[in-house]
């Protein structure tokens, strides 16, 4: 499937003229290609499960974001308020928080390791989404979700030739429009707040965030491009080659996307040449390598070692296997976040073995399937920990990573703990590093799982990144901001 749908975005980038279609005279094709790679990767669980679970699952969730919601507003008249006019914005994913073992405040994994290589450079950061009660690292400021009916004109969808190529996919125009009447409104509501700000800071030449495909960052691009400063998104994740919003834009416009960063800081040289290559070496558009890290940030900055000294041995000498299980919301094929033959493998007894099964920061909607994983009588003992457990801590704390296709798997490999992925989705995704041992790979299989705890510890391939050369790429994006 994944497959499937690059050569879909392909197909449509070459046999249509995707820059004719306008959101009030904004070229809208990146918040399109955002929105059907969404819906295309998707699979709905309403038929596979009866209406009172699906409404209940809703109602929970709306529950919890209420409470959320409620705490965060009683927090707002005591948050720290920067007011100094700023050169610098960063935008922040509150998803992207996490607390480190042994620390009061949380830390924002993506965006905390920039701020702190601006040293005086004035900056502003603001957070995306709504935040868990307690302490943070840094002052913020909030920005607004809130996403009312504002008017909108969509043209150029018909004259594109879009929908020729979508209606053999099951896909109309009328059904595209109404995909797109959310994210939108969303884009929209985030491009006026995101004006606003500017107002209140006029001096700014450079926006930071992270995550830059979703329509909210999207929003806050055009803003920032449509006033000449440059944006920057950050690198989030290792995984950039597969992914369609990084990769094959075949037809860009000779100005470039308003909605589309202009610089991509990523975290090695290959994903730089991936970037540079998918954008044709565009000037509007480029990769540039050696974005500052959450591992180094928390060893040098909140001096949180790499798990590499006596804990580390601890663990491996331990007869106890520690498996960290990082689960993915449905997508592509797949229907369930835990495989039967985890399911199988947790219902016997291992007494060797503990699973820490991680829940996905962007999938709230997992708590039914969890439900029902504790309601079997499970054998084998195990914790479920969310996304604001330290991914490292997690991480150091393992001797085996299993996933689907998480590019989590690449940050295990890097501190040595093999992976095993399943799925018909990770041979797409790794089919070089399946081929030559790197990771792991089964149907879904117990044998397979059994076999792969057999195996040995990697060897570690983590060296921190060069602080000098992180700083030579953040002046080069600083100083051509200013050109």
């Amino acid at each position: 499937m994944p497959s499937e749908i690059q050569d879909l975005f392909e197909r449509i980038e070459r046999e249509t003229n995707v820059n004719t279609i306008y959101i009030n005279s904004i070229c809208a094709w990146p918040l399109i290609r955002s929105v059907l790679f969404s819906e295309l990767q998707n699979i709905s669980e309403v038929n596979s499960r009866n209406l009172f679970t699906h409404i209940r699952e809703h109602l929970e969730l709306g529950l919890a974001y209420g409470v959320q919601i409620a705490r965060t507003i009683r927090r707002l008249p005591f948050l720290p308020r920067n007011k100094m006019e700023a050169d610098v914005l960063l935008f922040g994913h509150s998803t992207h928080y996490t607390k480190v073992a042994g620390e009061t405040n949380r830390s924002d994994r993506i965006m905390d390791p920039v701020a702190s290589l601006l040293g005086d450079i004035g900056h502003k950061k603001y957070v995306l989404g709504i935040l868990k009660p307690g302490k943070y690292r840094n002052d913020f400021h909030g920005f607004q979700r809130r996403t009312p009916r504002v008017k909108y004109t969509l043209e150029g969808i018909a004259e594109s030739g879009l929908c020729k190529v979508l209606h053999q996919y099951g896909i109309d125009e009328q059904q595209l429009r109404t995909l797109l009447v959310r994210p939108i409104q969303v884009f929209l509501n985030s491009y006026a707040k995101t004006m606003r700000i500017f107002i209140d800071n006029p001096h700014v030449n450079t926006v930071f965030l992270s995550v830059w495909y979703v329509p909210i960052t999207m929003g806050i691009t055009a803003a920032a491009r449509t006033k000449s400063i440059r944006v920057v998104d950050v690198q989030h994740g290792a995984e950039i080659s597969g992914h369609a919003m990084y990769c094959d834009w075949s037809h860009l416009p000779q100005d470039g996307y308003l909605m589309m960063p202009e610089v991509f800081w990523t975290w090695k040289n290959n994903d730089e040449e991936t970037i540079n290559k998918s954008m044709g070496k565009s000037d509007k558009h480029w990769g540039i390598a050696n974005c500052p890290t959450w591992s180094n940030f928390r060893a040098i900055q909140l001096g949180v070692n790499h798990s590499t000294g006596e804990d580390q041995d601890h663990i491996l000498l331990s007869p106890t296997l520690k498996v960290l299980f990082t689960l993915q919301a449905p997508c592509f094929d797949t229907k369930q976040r835990i495989p039967v033959f985890v399911t199988k493998f947790l219902e016997r007894e291992n007494p060797d073995v503990i699973f820490n099964i991680r829940r996905h920061p962007n999938d709230p909607g997992d708590m039914n399937e969890l439900r029902d994983l504790k309601k079997r009588r499970l054998q084998t003992r195990y914790t479920i920990s969310d996304s604001s457990e330290d991914l490292i801590h997690s991480l150091d704390n393992s001797t085996h990573h299993l996933t689907r296709f998480s590019s989590v798997c690449i940050d295990a490999d890097k501190r040595g703990i093999p992976t095993l992925l399943f799925g018909e989705e990770a041979l797409e995704f790794y089919p070089t590093e399946i081929s030559s041992g790197r990771f792991s790979w089964t149907v879904g299989t117990e044998n397979d799982l059994l076999s792969f705890l057999a195996a040995s510890r990697n060897e570690i391939s983590h060296s921190p990144e060069n602080i000098s050369d992180t700083l030579v790429g953040l002046r080069i994006i600083l100083d051509r901001s200013n050109t």
